[in-house]
């Protein structure tokens, strides 16, 4: 999400970056003065056809180099215009109908809506929006398709493909698809201008406001009040303000360029590819070729989007067009250059967003994200080591040595024993021999004794 209140054209990237955009100048290609105050301005796809409501009740019919085609004569004063993708067809509101003309400036056909019809816009279909609080669609052959009724006084609408956007005098936006509501949200003021991009909606009050899926995305402060809004396809968007200034702002609402017209503006719109714009001012309609806006590119060319890594983390990209670089991890700052590293050991595992920043000398910005999944690996086991041959022999010697050794040592021991158990054995014989004499002795002498006693008797 872009900041929420984008002041001027001052970027503040993180702490580490704030720096003021030089402004690039627009080219004025012409102006056509209308027979009085201009009311609305439209532009074809191209830009190769503008039209124009004023006050004197003409719509005019102008081709690229500012050449009045045809004029058609409303009813009343002409509110609002719209120009058909190819310029074939111009819608028209006055103060109670819609008129659709053809590319030779004939009504098709009008319509009477009953209260002023505030803006209209054209696609596949034709949206208008009244002060009677209805938001209306018709087909081209002017048969009303749906209505739906809002909060208030319908002061801006803008068709899509597939949607149609309203803006409020009580401060609502509204998303339609079919008029069922898609979302609402209110911005607390007076909406003057609505535009519709897919589903992004500007809308124009106090502030410029950039609206999706219900939410407000980003906000910015003009000088004066908004009379009017568009947006092109590649996003960028075009406002008109009271004071006569004309804004230009690219789609994350940075200022890119400014006009001063010197005279209040009441409308603006831009060509598809935002290459011209143009708006109401006074009783004149100016023509304005944008300047040509080289944006830096970037892709970041390691790591790989769903990459998993661990460890140091090398981040590079390829850039071009770029003044300053900010390479920024779940949004946080990590880097001011390239290539970038990251120490994944202090974050959690899972996935992560790794967004690579440029931004150039006047304040354009490209970027480029890709997510990664951090995962811890364990440390790996030690590998073997690797020993020649003639190493293995020498240890397969040395064994067998240590082997012969201890043999030799035990069989030592065991004759050692042998030999304790021979001496041993020997003096328990001779003492056995000892006591078999000393026996003997006694018997004998026991003997001697009794035959002498025998004797005496």
């Amino acid at each position: 999400m872009a900041n929420r209140f984008a002041a001027g054209c001052t970027i503040l990237l993180t702490a580490f970056l704030s720096f003021a955009c030089a402004e690039a100048q627009p080219a004025i290609e012409w102006n056509y003065t209308a027979g009085g105050i201009v009311n609305g301005v439209a532009i074809s796809e191209r830009g190769e056809y503008i039209a124009a409501g004023a006050e004197d009740g003409y719509v005019y019919f102008l081709n690229k180099s500012g050449s009045l085609l045809w004029k058609y004569k409303a009813d009343y004063p002409v509110l609002s215009v719209a120009v058909s993708p190819r310029g074939e067809y111009v819608v028209a509101g006055d103060k109670f109908k819609i008129y659709l003309l053809n590319s030779s400036g004939n009504a098709s056909w009008q319509k009477l809506i009953g209260d002023s019809v505030r803006d209209v816009a054209i696609s596949e279909h034709i949206a208008t929006g009244s002060a009677t609080e209805y938001v209306y669609l018709f087909d081209k052959n002017g048969n009303e398709l749906w209505k739906y009724r809002t909060d208030g006084s319908v002061f801006g609408v803008a068709i899509s493909a597939q949607n149609v956007a309203a803006g409020t005098s009580n401060g609502s936006v509204y998303l339609l698809n079919n008029s069922k509501l898609q979302w609402q949200y209110n911005i607390r003021r007076y909406i003057s201008g609505i535009a519709i991009f897919e589903k992004k909606v500007i809308a124009g009050s106090r502030f410029i406001h950039l609206i999706e899926n219900g939410r407000e995305a980003w906000m910015y402060p003009p000088k004066s009040e908004i009379s009017g809004v568009d947006i092109s396809k590649d996003g960028n968007i075009t406002a008109s303000s009271v004071d006569g200034t004309i804004y230009y702002l690219s789609s994350d609402g940075r200022l890119l360029w400014s006009y001063d017209t010197n005279k209040t503006a009441r409308d603006v719109a831009i060509s598809a590819d935002g290459g011209y714009v143009a708006t109401a001012a006074g009783d004149s309609v100016y023509f304005i070729a944008s300047p040509k806006l080289v944006i830096p590119t970037v892709n970041i060319t390691k790591p790989l989007h769903q990459e998993k890594v661990s460890g140091v983390v090398t981040i590079n990209a390829s850039i071009a067009f770029f003044d300053r670089v900010a390479v920024l991890i779940d949004g946080n700052y990590a880097c001011a250059s390239l290539p970038c590293s990251w120490d994944t050991s202090a974050s959690p595992e899972g996935k992560h967003t790794i967004t690579v920043k440029v931004i150039d000398a006047k304040g354009n910005v490209g970027e480029s994200s890709v997510e990664v999944v951090v995962e811890r690996k364990p440390a790996p086991l030690p590998l073997p080591t690797i020993i020649n041959e003639s190493k293995i022999e020498e240890k397969i010697s040395n064994v067998t040595a240590v082997i012969n050794e201890s043999k030799k040592e035990v069989l030592e021991k065991a004759r050692e024993v042998e030999r304790k158990f021979d001496f041993l054995l020997f003096w328990k014989y001779l003492l056995a021999a000892v006591v078999i004499i000393i026996v003997a002795i006694i018997l004998k002498t026991r003997k001697r004794e009794k035959k002498y006693r025998w004797k005496r008797r």
